[in-house]
């Protein structure tokens, strides 16, 4: 049975193709309000282009919890500058990138800017993926599509000048392994008998070794420097 003592999930889809935008709007609602659910998934808005998105999330009059983001809106604000705006006001509403734009660069670029995750359209996984994605990100995890690290990986080995290495702790070689993997504080915390409180400081740790200030840019640097194997 649905626990319905928790909150559900507010989204919002930010797409240009109506057919699309209601097609995926109508599968999340009958998905997210399945019995088994720990959380019920509700769309609760939808917008064309990434400028109405902000005007909706600032407006506050709907609580977003997770916005799905398009990339390429040709007669509106795309996705890379809504996603790079939204990340600086409202940082604490993860963005995650639905799109068919499969390039290595522009995955690199969005999550650099801060989006939480990146799924592909028209893969095989369909849009159950987009459940897992908005579960993970609404959970302060980042999230993957099928073939997305692939691209990704390619990409940013592509980039690599043989960067100096950081000295990692086995302890955190470990935590790294398990960010990377899309597990929160929380989980990794399980896995490992520490606390999470204990984690974060590793996270912390992690960033400051590696230069970076947030965790998908973690994630990024860890593949790049080839300090963890896919």
């Amino acid at each position: 049975m649905t626990n319905t003592s928790l909150p559900p999930i507010h989204v919002l889809l930010v797409d240009d193709q109506p057919i699309f935008l209601d097609t995926l709007k109508l599968f999340l609602n009958e998905e997210g309000s399945k019995p088994e659910r720990e959380r019920i998934i509700q769309v609760v808005a939808t917008a064309s282009d990434g400028a109405e998105a902000i005007n909706i999330v600032a407006a506050q009059e709907i609580r977003i919890d997770v916005v799905i983001m398009d990339i390429s809106m040709p007669r509106g604000m795309g996705g890379i500058e809504a996603t790079t705006e939204l990340v600086k006001r409202f940082p604490h509403i993860p963005v995650l990138m639905l799109t068919a734009d499969e390039n290595g660069a522009t995955i690199a670029q969005l999550l650099d800017i801060g989006a939480a995750g990146y799924i592909l359209k028209g893969n095989t996984s369909g849009a159950r993926e987009v459940v897992m994605g908005i579960e993970a990100v609404y959970g302060q995890a980042t999230y993957y599509g099928t073939d997305v690290m692939q691209y990704y990986v390619e990409h940013v080995r592509n980039q690599r000048n043989a960067p100096s290495m950081p000295q990692l702790t086995p302890q955190e070689t470990r935590i790294l392994r398990l960010i990377v993997d899309g597990f929160t504080s929380k989980e990794i915390g399980q896995r490992l008998y520490i606390e999470s409180a204990t984690v974060e400081v590793h996270r912390r740790n992690l960033m400051q070794k590696l230069k970076v200030t947030n965790t998908a840019s973690l994630v990024r640097e860890a593949i790049r420097m080839g300090l963890i194997e896919l």
